[in-house]
């Protein structure tokens, strides 16, 4: 049932990512590929600790913690990279 859980989650995440590229005017915000990467896979930490937590899986918990740091560090990486091009 969790990897079931996970696979749906997984399928939105791709559909929340299409969402955070667009601005609330409905033009699109240019976002390079490490900033798209980066908040998909903070989103699905987030999502992966709280399942970890509905389960009581302390290791997926501790997954989905870490997946969040790396997503946050990954969206860093695009936006650093978004600065020096002169887009921000």
């Amino acid at each position: 049932m969790e990897e079931a859980y996970l696979l749906s989650v997984e399928q939105n995440l791709l559909e929340v990512t299409r969402n955070l590229m667009a601005h609330p005017t409905g033009q699109e915000i240019a976002m390079n590929k490490d900033q798209v990467k980066g908040k998909a896979k903070e989103v699905g930490g987030k999502v992966q600790q709280k399942v970890g937590e509905a389960v009581g899986s302390r290791q997926q918990q501790a997954e989905g913690l870490s997946n969040q740091a790396e997503g946050k560090v990954q969206k860093k990486v695009g936006d650093v990279k978004e600065i020096a091009k002169g887009n921000r």
